[in-house]
């Protein structure tokens, strides 16, 4: 997927990638999708939706809206910051109801 998004994602994944290679002490990925960021995957996916109607069906704006909800929660977590009950709850649910549609 990420060899066929040439766009500036793509770049941005590349030098990120680039940089982790130049640490002796961090193990690179040959996947470049593993260089994006959680915003990312809505952008490519809102962009390559044919290739992604299979998993998720007709629920595009479902998903991405999903993922919207699903990114503020993330930088809670990446930033230290307590999950209330609700977004947790929010959170787990959300995911599972995504990986049932990837598990399909």
């Amino acid at each position: 997927m990420a060899k066929s998004y040439k766009g500036r994602y793509y770049k941005k994944w590349e030098s990120i990638k680039s940089n982790e290679e130049t640490s002796k002490w961090i193990e690179t990925s040959p996947s470049l999708i593993e260089y994006s960021d959680f915003i990312d995957m809505k952008i490519v996916i809102e962009h390559h939706w044919d290739s992604f109607k299979q998993i998720f069906g007709k629920r595009k704006e479902i998903i991405v809206g999903k993922i919207v909800e699903l990114e503020q929660i993330r930088n809670k977590i990446a930033h230290n910051r307590k999950l209330t009950d609700s977004e947790f709850i929010k959170f787990k649910s959300y995911c599972d109801e995504i990986l049932k549609c990837i598990e399909k």
